[in-house]
Order: C-alpha cells, then sequence, then structure tokens
C-alpha cells in the first residue's frame, strides 16, 4: 500500500485505523453491520484463585502500557486495550454469542 500498488478498501473495525488512516470503516461505506475485530487474551483454567488473576491481569495491562509494546502492536495495526477481567468475559461472551448466530444463520455443520 505505501508503494500505491495496493489500495485498502476499508477496515472491519468500529475506528479507523492509525495504521490505515486513509482506509474508512465498512460502516463509513454504507455497511453498519459489517464489524470484525481481531482480539488476543489470556485465559485461566477455571479455578483458578482470585488473587492469581487479578496478579496475571496487573501484569498484562502493565505490559499493555509499556512504549515498545505499544509500538510494535500499532505497527501491526493492533490497539492494545487491556482492562478487567470482568470487560474481558463480557467481551467474549458476545463474541460467543455473535458467532453462533452467523454458524446457524449459515447452517454451518462441523465435520
Amino acid at each position: 500500500m505505501q508503494s500505491g500498488r495496493l489500495r485498502a478498501l476499508a477496515v472491519m473495525s468500529p475506528e479507523r485505523s492509525a495504521a490505515f488512516p486513509d482506509a474508512p470503516t465498512f460502516r463509513e461505506q454504507g455497511f453498519p453491520n459489517l464489524e470484525v475485530e481481531t482480539w488476543y487474551g489470556v485465559f485461566a483454567p477455571a479455578g483458578t484463585p482470585p488473587a492469581v488473576i487479578a496478579r496475571i491481569n496487573a501484569d498484562v495491562n502493565a505490559v499493555l502500557q509499556l512504549p515498545d509494546m505499544r509500538d510494535v502492536l500499532a505497527y501491526q495495526g493492533m490497539v492494545p486495550r487491556g482492562g478487567s477481567p470482568e470487560q474481558f468475559g463480557n467481551m467474549v461472551g458476545k463474541e460467543l454469542a455473535r458467532w453462533a448466530r452467523v454458524v446457524d444463520k449459515a447452517k454451518i455443520k462441523a465435520d
């Protein structure tokens, strides 16, 4: 894209990407329901003590604030968000529900 040989038509995130500021969102292109983001998270086994979860969460949030980490993620077009275990759990629940609807509507079956 930097050479001009490719052009980004749109990004699928709700906001424009800092990595591709000239690329509109699909929402801006007239597709308000076409929104997909890649995300990464840290999971722990059920029954992990709350103190351990709190420590892991604090450490991950601290790392996401490091300038070097933010630079690496920005270069890859990612935005570090961090947050609480509860916020992450809510987001994962919404993602599971969304993709369950997609699978159901498309009649996707596992082989």
